[in-house]
Order: structure tokens, then C-alpha cells, then sequence
């Protein structure tokens, strides 16, 4: 005997709900942009994930784009645009503005859907908060890079191996200029524009 009208309604209410609970624990949203009519959806974490209460909008192409950094707004669309234009599959990580002011980095995997002519019919994509996994990143990388020169430093200066420490603490500071000059480009610093307050 086949499924009831009933049956298949519980069965899809159930199957959304696991997905709710599946993104609130993973902190991933996901979206669609119906191309044809211009309108967009966002699930309840993607509105959670821009700091917003879930449902408390009406989302847009451009209400999306007003939350992207002001610096990274034009690759965004830009990158909107080229999936049109070749219809491949995207993945990029931009700077996004919450509601509450607070920057975040965003992760965002997405596709174009087509009819079978070609046809633009829906972008479909899901976006990450990955501003944690970044400053872990970033912490490993001076850990590894930095902190671990700078003690092998100390072991020679211990012994009284003065060029090796020299050359060790050397490679500390290219390091950490490195790691410092990549996280000043990246909010739109130039190196050397900040100095030392004495």
C-alpha cells in the first residue's frame, strides 16, 4: 500500500527539521536565489550567521551584497557574474558585516542551475562562518613558524652558538613579517603604515 498524502507531509516536515538541526550543529547555512523571479532564501542558520533573528527579513541579491565588506563587494559580484557567464561551480571566503557591526569571514560554495537550453534558472550555495578556524590557523602558523625559531634561538644562545641563534632569530622575524604583512593586507593595511607609539 502506498504512502498517504499525510504520511509524505510527515515525512518531509521530519526531513526539514533534520536539516534545521544538521545546520544549527555544523553552523552552516544554506541559500537559493531563484534567478527568474529575483527572489531569495536563506535558512534559518544563514540568517543566525549574519547575526540576525531567523525569518526577520526578506532577503535579497543586494541586501546580500550591503552585507559584504565594502572591499571585497565588487570580487563578490564579480564572481556571481563569472558563474553565470561559465555556469562552474564557485568557492570563495570574503569579509562580511553582521548585524551587530561584528566582522566575520565567510566561506561560500555555490552553484548555477540551468534549464535544459541553458537557461539561468537558481544560484544554490552554503556559507560558513570559518572567522574561528582562521585565527586557528593563523595561531598555528606563528606557533609553528615563530614561536618555534625563536625557541630553537634560545637553545643555541644557551649553548653559546651566537651565529646559529642570529640566524634563528632572523628566520622568526621574516616569518612573523610575513604572517604580519598578509594579515594587514588582508583588512586593508599597507605594511609600514602603522608604527610604535613611544
Amino acid at each position: 500500500m502506498g504512502a498517504t498524502t499525510d504520511d509524505l507531509a510527515e515525512r518531509l516536515a521530519r526531513a526539514e527539521r533534520q536539516l534545521a538541526d544538521a545546520q544549527l550543529l555544523a553552523r552552516v547555512g544554506s541559500w537559493e536565489w531563484d534567478i527568474p523571479a529575483n527572489s531569495v532564501w536563506w535558512s534559518d542558520e544563514l540568517y543566525r550567521i549574519y547575526g540576525l533573528e531567523p525569518q526577520s527579513i526578506v532577503p535579497s541579491y543586494d541586501d546580500f551584497l550591503e552585507r559584504v565588506h565594502l572591499d571585497d563587494r565588487a570580487s563578490v559580484d564579480e564572481r556571481n557574474r563569472k558563474a553565470f557567464a561559465d555556469q562552474q561551480p564557485f568557492e570563495d571566503v570574503k569579509r562580511v558585516v553582521r548585524a551587530d557591526g561584528r566582522e566575520i569571514l565567510m566561506r561560500t560554495q555555490g552553484a548555477v542551475v540551468c534549464a535544459q537550453d541553458g537557461t539561468l534558472l537558481r544560484m544554490v550555495g552554503i556559507c560558513e562562518d570559518v572567522t574561528e578556524a582562521e585565527s586557528r590557523r593563523r595561531a598555528g602558523e606563528i606557533n609553528d613558524e615563530v614561536i618555534q625559531a625563536l625557541v630553537v634561538a634560545g637553545f643555541h644562545l644557551d649553548r653559546g652558538a651566537t651565529d646559529e641563534a642570529r640566524a634563528a632569530i632572523d628566520e622568526a622575524r621574516r616569518c612573523a613579517q610575513r604572517i604580519a604583512t598578509d594579515l594587514l593586507l588582508g583588512n586593508g593595511v599597507e605594511p609600514g603604515s602603522l608604527r610604535l607609539r613611544r
